[in-house]
């Protein structure tokens, strides 16, 4: 059996005219808001039991403001999640990598001066997991 999955979002959201108390917004992109979102996915299911899917995410472009109210922005990423297992009745047994490329972008982005932050989207991770349906 194979099967094919997938979502997109788009968001075109800008400020009007927003004034934060220090600086006036008008038509600048809202803050943390990625500019369009989505996943696409493929997995094969085989009778005997074995599966594999590989789920592709993407990020747009998605806008911050620094400490100085000026818009910055990061341009966004495509990671790439694998699963390969083996379900038998209520059991399954599987082991998966997230995010294989190691892509790197900024997921966050916070600029209180000297405080300032950037977070970073999850770097590459694998691991083994059982499971049991009750």
């Amino acid at each position: 059996e194979i099967e094919i999955s997938g979502a997109f979002g788009f968001v075109d959201a800008k400020y009007d005219d927003y004034f934060d108390g220090s600086k006036q917004h008008k038509d600048e992109r809202i803050e943390d808001t990625p500019r369009y979102t989505g996943v696409l996915g493929f997995g094969y299911y085989h009778d005997s039991g074995f599966y594999g899917r590989a789920d592709g995410h993407f990020r747009g472009k998605t806008s911050f403001y620094d400490y100085g109210k000026n818009q910055v922005s990061s341009s966004g990423g495509v990671t790439l999640d694998v699963k390969l297992g083996y379900r038998i009745g209520d059991s399954d047994i599987y082991g998966y990598v997230k995010n294989v490329t190691n892509e790197e972008y900024i997921d966050y982005f916070i600029d209180a001066g000297i405080l300032s932050r950037a977070g970073f989207n999850a770097p590459r991770t694998f691991g083994l997991g059982i499971s049991y349906k009750l």
